[in-house]
């Protein structure tokens, strides 16, 4: 079984984790879901996962070869991240 993203007969994607970051950048240019506006699926998921662990920061967050980018959010103003960028650390 490649490790892709295939559309089915009904539409929607089956994915398998991809074993490489080539692959994984591969799959996710196919799902073509960076820099798109929101959707109601995605902040719907978000929500939930905020109602659940009563997080007040909750990001569903997609990454390429330069950055962090933010498909859905709940608690932050930014919507990407430079991978370049310094992170805070504990």
């Amino acid at each position: 079984m490649r490790n892709i993203a295939k559309g089915n007969s009904y539409g929607h994607m089956n994915l398998s984790a991809p074993t490489s970051k080539t692959e994984r950048l591969k799959a996710l240019r196919q799902l073509k879901v960076l820099d798109t506006p929101t959707e109601y699926d995605f902040d719907a998921a978000v929500s939930l996962a905020a109602q659940i662990s009563g997080c007040p920061f909750v990001l569903l967050s997609f990454m390429d070869e330069q950055r962090e980018w933010f498909k859905a959010k709940i608690g932050f103003d930014v919507s990407e991240l430079s991978l370049d960028q310094e992170r805070l650390s504990n």
